[in-house]
């Protein structure tokens, strides 16, 4: 009473909360025969990937590095970022349906005319 209210100390509290019960992303439309490919496992690329395959797609995920998450793991820093919060948000991903294949560098491991013609990829992110 007559001081403020943490909103910060609730928004941590909200999220350490979800963190406690994962989940799995619902689909929203039925599987679908196609096959799509993403560059790159940042933010862009698993946002991507998580909703392709809510909307039935089949993802692969390629990431040049060793680890999933691009830039955010490796040049975030963990007190900014921790690595145990980003992990749970990859697995939340993961378990959408999503394939994640690590050290797969484009232009050194495949080209995108591979990813097409080759590989059955319908469209590539």
């Amino acid at each position: 009473m007559d001081e403020p209210v943490g909103i910060r100390w609730v928004k941590r509290f909200m999220a350490d909360s979800e963190l406690a019960r994962p989940w799995t992303p619902p689909r929203l439309e039925p599987d679908k025969e196609e096959k799509v490919a993403v560059v790159g496992s940042g933010p862009a690329g698993l946002t991507a990937a998580l909703r392709l395959a809510q909307w039935g797609y089949r993802v692969t995920v390629f990431e040049a590095l060793s680890v999933a998450g691009g830039m955010m793991t490796v040049g975030i820093p963990e007190y900014r970022l921790p690595r145990e919060i980003l992990q749970a948000e990859i697995d939340l991903i993961v378990r959408a349906g999503v394939e994640i294949r690590l050290n797969s560098a484009l232009g050194r491991d495949f080209s995108l005319e591979d990813l097409l013609d080759k590989r059955g990829f319908a469209a590539v992110v």
